[in-house]
């Protein structure tokens, strides 16, 4: 007999207490299993997510009222945010690859490096030592052409697990929608819009028996996407893009008896191709752009539990990136190198976090990082954290070096920001019920914000300072018996991000609401489950949003109300079950655009049916 399997955290989650945390729930991807990433945060987190259409489309994320790259997105602890851009394409993440995604809002520089003045995004796949073999197939079929289907097996022991995912997706996207931006706002049917995609994750897991485990993982994922015209644009548009990206892992953790050794190192390669054509007959390209980048990542980390009070933690980064372009005129390496120490306090019922990193960057230096932080748990029913640190953000390939317009010169952005809350069980025991809070406030001020402006061409500049503070709440109640189980969540956001300097001292924008950042915004999920009946109740209610920096009226989009309605039935059979489900997304046929001059789809219908063969061991 095997003992339990000890799984060692990243040294970024462990010294995490005194964040906001958020766990995304598994219960509602039953239903929506095959979809991007994005569409399972837009309702189960804070965050707010961009989208520049339908599904395939581009999809980003925003957290606290900051930029697209100010959160960084990670798989298994590395982070897979484009160097060429700095951010990720959430429609290129299915939901259903993950086992367990996390968000921490407002994470520290020292724990995760570039990009986090928003927070980050932890997507882990987990292995389940009691599974011997299990496999699941869904199909989802639905309106606008939009079919997917998904194959899940897992099989292994108590030694070894393996899990492999295939996903295929489809959608023709061709919806109807009120072109607002054309007189008489007629009704138009979405045009060049269709998007293909398809990907493939396989982890390996193998437990070495002396508290040691080795893991593997690889990714592949690729999307060829119809790119339509905007929104009052009379000219049909035949541009098309290719997205593929290729990720592969290995990972060692061993686990001492009073410490904890992690290594791992990983291969990203990513590459975009964007074409376009004055006509769908013509054979030449009018444009013909390809962008790639290349990442070696190898990370080291080690924690040594000091005493019952004191737990000490080390890492060291190395990352070497390359990017390709014909606009980088050349080949562009870089190479990174960081190292990080920590300390946590156990006091009873204080805990206290203290990090330290520094990073060693070619042509720019960010300074020592820092983050300090406490929790103190008074009860079950309050706890209270606050955390101070600084960050950073290195400016991406594209910033420093597209041409024309890069500006090799850029210094990073630079920042810092406090964030402090309250959060706990306002009810919780013996009973069926429980009653979940968090309440918290931050402020964060964000240095030298690059934004690309028009100078004698179109180039990126430190634009600008900014302030972005605000409030954020969650309030869920659980009420869970052998028969029933019921979940609601609702959340509300107050993002107040405001451009306080711009370097040629602007009038037009000091003072002004960051673009696509709405002040007021709300989110409601509602889940029910009886016996064998499932139903499902979001809403997502988001206020106006400025799409110039001017905050000019005639361009500001107006705010939106969202529903979506799901309900279905599974049925169990000894090793076997299967789920059929219904769902209506966009109930109330709502007309809005996330993104200035892209059209949501409206009101559509979707089935969706699952079979799932599930064996696993009852005794080793």
């Amino acid at each position: 007999m095997i003992g339990e399997v000890t799984v060692l955290e990243t040294n970024a989650r462990y010294f995490c207490e005194d964040k906001a945390f958020f766990r995304v729930d598994r219960l509602p991807l039953s239903f929506n299993a095959n979809n991007s990433l994005g569409d399972i945060l837009v309702y189960q987190t804070p965050a707010m997510v961009r989208q520049y259409g339908p599904a395939g489309f581009l999809t980003s994320i925003s957290i606290r009222g900051t930029g697209t790259n100010h959160t960084q997105v990670n798989w298994n602890g590395f982070a897979i945010n484009s160097p060429t851009t700095g951010q990720a394409d959430l429609s290129l993440i299915p939901a259903g690859f993950m086992q367990q995604v996390d968000v921490i809002n407002g994470a520290s520089g020292t724990s995760f490096g570039s990009g986090t003045f928003g927070g980050t995004v932890n997507m882990v796949n987990k292995p389940d030592w009691e599974n011997r073999f299990s496999a699941e197939y869904t199909a989802d079929a639905g309106s606008f052409g939009t079919i997917s289907s998904r194959v899940k097996v897992q099989a292994g022991n108590h030694r070894w697990q393996y899990h492999a995912s295939f996903l295929y997706q489809h959608a023709d996207n061709d919806f109807p929608y009120a072109d607002r931006y054309k007189y008489g706002s007629p009704v138009t049917r979405r045009q060049h819009n269709a998007f293909d995609a398809a990907g493939l994750m396989q982890s390996f897991f193998l437990n070495l028996k002396d508290g040691s485990m080795l893991e593997a993982g690889s990714w592949y994922q690729q999307k060829v996407l119809e790119v339509p015209a905007l929104m009052g644009n009379y000219t049909a548009s035949n541009a098309l893009q290719k997205d593929s990206a290729f990720k592969i892992f290995l990972a060692y953790r061993k686990q001492f008896g009073k410490s904890g050794l992690m290594v791992r190192t990983a291969w990203f390669t990513d590459d975009l191709r964007y074409t376009d054509k004055i006509s769908s007959e013509d054979d030449v390209y009018l444009i013909d752009s390809k962008i790639g980048a290349r990442q070696l990542r190898n990370e080291a980390e080690y924690r040594y539990t000091l005493s019952e009070k004191i737990t000490l933690g080390a890492g060291a980064d190395y990352n070497s990136l390359n990017g390709i372009s014909s606009n980088y005129n050349t080949r562009i390496h870089e190479d990174e190198l960081a190292f990080s120490a920590f300390m946590k306090l156990n006091l009873g019922k204080w805990t206290g976090n203290l990090g330290l990193r520094k990073e060693f960057l070619e042509g720019t230096d960010p300074g020592l990082l820092y983050s300090f932080g406490w929790r103190y748990k008074a009860s079950e029913q309050l706890v209270f954290r606050t955390n101070l640190s600084n960050k950073f953000r290195k400016p991406s390939f594209n910033e420093k070096y597209w041409e024309p317009g890069g500006n090799p010169d850029l210094r990073p952005e630079m920042g810092w920001g406090i964030d402090a809350g309250a959060e706990g069980r306002l009810y919780s025991g013996s009973g069926p019920s429980s009653i979940r809070y968090s309440v918290g406030g931050f402020f964060q001020r964000i240095d030298n914000w690059i934004q690309w402006v028009i100078q004698d061409s179109l180039t990126p500049v430190e634009y600008k300072t900014v302030h972005a503070k605000g409030i954020e709440t969650e309030l869920v109640y659980q009420y869970k018996t052998e028969h029933v189980q019921f979940s609601s969540a609702l959340i509300y956001n107050l993002n107040r991000s405001v451009i306080v300097h711009t370097y040629d001292d602007n009038a037009l924008y000091e003072g002004k609401q960051l673009m696509y950042t709405p002040l007021h915004s709300g989110k409601m999920s509602n889940y029910v489950k009886w016996k064998g009946w499932m139903a499902g109740l979001n809403l997502h209610a988001s206020g106006k949003r400025e799409s110039v920096d001017s905050n000019d009226e005639s361009l500001r989009l107006p705010g939106y109300f969202i529903a979506d309605a799901m309900t279905g039935y599974e049925k169990k059979f000894k090793s076997f079950s299967i789920v059929t489900g219904f769902r209506i997304e966009n109930l109330l046929n709502a007309q809005y655009e996330i993104i200035r001059a892209y059209p949501m789809p409206g009101r559509a219908y979707y089935i969706t049916v699952s079979a799932r063969f599930d064996k696993h061991h009852t005794n080793y």
